[in-house]
C-alpha cells in the first residue's frame, strides 16, 4: 500500500477509453483495442522530443519495460512529433522498447483530455484559444476502461505506483485465453 497514489479526477475515469489508431515511427498503425486485448496499457502523453523531462521519463519507462510485461501490461507513448522525427531520434539515440505514436493534430490528446485550451486576449483585443499539450498518463485495463489517470505540468514518474495499480488490476481481471487474443 505504500506505493499507492490515488488517481486524479478525470472525465474518462471508470469509462471506456476512446479507441484510436495512430502511426508509429515506421508509419505502422497501432490501435488501442489491439493493445488492450493483450492486457492493461499504460498510455503516456508526452510533449515530444523537444522536452528533456519527457525523454528522460521515456528512458526510465524503457528500463522498466520487463516489469510491465511481467505484470501482463504494455506501454505506449504518444506525442505530436511526426513519425519521421521520431524515426530520426531513434536512429540518433536508439529506439525505445514500446510503441511511440504520432498524434500530429493532437486529436487523440484532446479525446484523452491531455490538452488545455487557454483563453487569452491578443494585441488587437480579440480573444484567442491557444492550445497546449499537458503531460498525461492513463492506465487502461484489458476491457478498455480507464482505471487511473494523471495530468499535469510535469511527467508522472512514479512507476512503483503504476506497478501497484497493475497488480490490483491483474488480481481483479482474469487473463484472456490465447484463442481470444489472436496472433
Amino acid at each position: 500500500e505504500r506505493f499507492r497514489i490515488v488517481s486524479q479526477p478525470h472525465p474518462l475515469l471508470g469509462q471506456t477509453a476512446p479507441d484510436f489508431t495512430l502511426a508509429d515511427h515506421l508509419d505502422r498503425p497501432t490501435r488501442l483495442t489491439g493493445l488492450t486485448a493483450r492486457g492493461p496499457v499504460f498510455v503516456v502523453f508526452y510533449l515530444g522530443y523537444s522536452c528533456n523531462a519527457c525523454i528522460h521519463h521515456l528512458v526510465e519507462l524503457s528500463a522498466d519495460v520487463e516489469r510491465f510485461a511481467d505484470l501482463g501490461s504494455s506501454i505506449v507513448a504518444i506525442s505530436a512529433d511526426p513519425a519521421e522525427q521520431t524515426r530520426q531520434r531513434f536512429e540518433e539515440y536508439g529506439p525505445l522498447p514500446f510503441p511511440v505514436l504520432s498524434d500530429p493534430a493532437h486529436a487523440v490528446a484532446w479525446q484523452f483530455e491531455a490538452m488545455q485550451a487557454e483563453t487569452a486576449a491578443t494585441a488587437d483585443g480579440a480573444v484567442g484559444q491557444p492550445e497546449r499539450p499537458l503531460h498525461a498518463a492513463l492506465l487502461i485495463d484489458r476491457a478498455g476502461v480507464v482505471r487511473w489517470a494523471y495530468r499535469g505540468e510535469t511527467p508522472f514518474r512514479d512507476t512503483q505506483a503504476i506497478f501497484a495499480e497493475l497488480a490490483d488490476l491483474e488480481r481483479c481481471s482474469p487473463r484472456p485465453s490465447p484463442e481470444t487474443i489472436g496472433p
